[in-house]
């Protein structure tokens, strides 16, 4: 079971902090939104914005800005669930954060779920946070991931956080320095589809929590999506899911 001390986003800090857990009995999560100097093993050492830290208890570590201001997001914690081994997570050990975009909105949902009261909160908590630490899990072990990578990966999550973008793969190409037909051959063989398949993807899952979840008209969920006109945007979900967006709104109410 976990049980949630205390999270806090952006922030903001003194240029030096020292986090001692040797006389507390919480875990701590520390992902730092600036370059920062950490001592490990008592040598103080370097490290970019979107380092992540994790303490145990007993452990003390020191950090200092690099450059006269220090922001993080961190999280304590009680935890005795028993894959919270060093073999699980690299305690006191810094490693990097390749997709910080996924670790802020968990950190955000955590972060809410802490505050909204809900008689659900401790089982959502418990179920974020799990999610949380095995999402570090996997930065703390990846093999360093190339520049290309991350890029695609950057994308990627664009794509399915915006689908009402006007997107196009000169734009995608300029906006991630590569040429269109690199960017369109590297993200087909990274994901296996291209870029704007993945696109219309991307809007066509975000049409169906729209029918499921609100009353906005075809039009108005068009423009959400990043259609141009309502007719495409018809066709184009009656093609890919089967049914046409009126008949799939009418099978949510009937769920």
């Amino acid at each position: 079971m976990i049980k949630l001390y205390y999270v806090v986003m952006e922030s903001v800090l003194e240029d030096e902090i020292i986090y001692d857990f040797e006389h507390l009995p919480c875990w701590g999560i520390s992902v730092f939104n600036v370059p920062v100097r950490i001592e490990v093993n008592g040598e103080l050492r370097d490290y970019a914005a979107n380092t992540a830290v994790v303490y145990a208890p007993g452990q003390k570590c020191k950090i200092l800005s690099s450059n006269h201001y220090y922001s993080e997001d961190w999280i304590r914690f009680e935890c005795d669930e028993p894959y919270m081994t060093d073999a699980f997570l690299p305690f006191g050990i810094p490693f990097t954060i390749t997709n910080p975009y996924n670790i802020k909105d968990l950190f955000r949902l955590i972060a809410y779920e802490n505050i909204a009261g809900f008689q659900s909160r401790e089982m959502s908590i418990n179920q974020l946070m799990t999610v949380l630490l095995n999402k570090l899990h996997e930065f703390a072990v990846q093999q360093p991931i190339s520049p290309l990578i991350q890029e695609l990966i950057k994308l990627h999550d664009d794509i399915y956080l915006n689908p009402g973008k006007k997107w196009t793969v000169p734009n995608m190409a300029n906006e991630h320095n590569l040429s269109v037909g690199y960017l369109h051959t590297a993200y087909k063989e990274f994901y296996g589809i291209s870029c704007m398949n993945d696109v219309i993807n991307s809007r066509i899952q975000h049409a169906k929590q729209l029918l499921e979840y609100s009353s906005y008209s075809i039009k108005e969920m068009a423009d959400i999506c990043g259609y141009n006109n309502s007719e495409h945007f018809s066709r184009q979900f009656s093609k890919i899911v089967g049914v046409s967006l009126i008949e799939y709104r009418r099978n949510c109410k009937k769920r």
